[in-house]
């Protein structure tokens, strides 16, 4: 896990951020009596915060971090350049918003953060063709692209809701977050469908290849009797705690693929 921590790490904060993105717009679509601006504008922020965290460490990935400007440098031929490029250019399309959110009241800042799901999105998708090499056919595949966009839900799902408890508390959010919910089911319904045809193919069948969605799953068990019945902090950070060991763990069964 040691030789690609970076990696896992970069890709799990930009996937969260996208997704915390889609939450918010929906949220804000759905429920504008509710979306106070504060939730908006700490979203915002902590999209922005962990995003910029994503980039640093993945400066760590590379061979001389002091030259990692030149990562940008073949944007005609390299899938890794055009994602440098369009992450940073997402981080700053939320850093607009949030001038919009703060100067100008809010004003177009529905309009905004459809552009940032958008090129979030689009950002996701690049992070995929980066590892859908032919060489690596285990990578070469929609499972690919399944997976990370899977992880942007449930992920993004989890750091929306966790963020909303912190500014608001757990009771006032209990009407909308099965908005939440939803999105990250779906996320888990896409790790599972994935998982169906892992098991089929002669190229998954060590279970060490495997992405088993078992965590995503106690994640979404837990959120929910936590919702219905015992609405606290401490069992939705159980559930936080499980969704980020399994993604975490997912992640780093996709790089060490490759080795088995």
């Amino acid at each position: 896990m040691c030789s690609h921590r970076s990696l896992i790490i970069f890709t799990l904060l930009i996937q969260a951020a996208v997704g915390s993105c889609i939450n918010l717009l929906i949220a804000k679509v759905w429920f504008p009596d509710i979306i106070t601006s504060a939730i908006s504008g700490m979203m915002l922020f902590i999209s922005v915060g962990i995003c910029l965290i994503g980039l640093v460490i993945s400066i760590a990935h590379l061979g001389k971090p002091a030259n990692s400007y030149n990562a940008i440098r073949n944007l005609k031929r390299s899938w890794l350049s055009k994602e440098i490029l369009i992450v940073n250019f997402f981080t700053g399309s939320l850093v607009i918003t949030i001038g919009c959110h703060y100067i100008f009241s809010g004003i177009f800042e529905t309009e905004l953060l459809i552009t940032n799901c958008l090129v979030g999105l689009g950002a996701v998708q690049v992070m995929v063709k980066v590892y859908q090499i032919r060489t690596v056919p285990l990578w070469n595949h929609a499972r690919t692209q399944i997976h990370f966009f899977a992880s942007v839900l449930l992920l993004g799902s989890g750091l929306f809701m966790g963020g909303v408890f912190v500014i608001e508390g757990f009771q006032m959010v209990l009407q909308f977050q099965k908005i939440s919910l939803i999105i990250a089911f779906i996320g888990f319904l896409m790790k599972l469908s994935v998982l169906w045809f892992e098991v089929k193919s002669t190229a998954y069948r060590s279970s060490k290849t495997r992405q088993l969605p078992i965590f995503q799953g106690s994640f979404i068990s837990i959120w929910i009797i936590s919702a219905l019945f015992f609405p606290n902090w401490i069992l939705f950070s159980l559930a936080l705690l499980c969704l980020i060991t399994g993604e975490t763990m997912n992640r780093n069964q996709f790089y060490r693929s490759v080795l088995h």
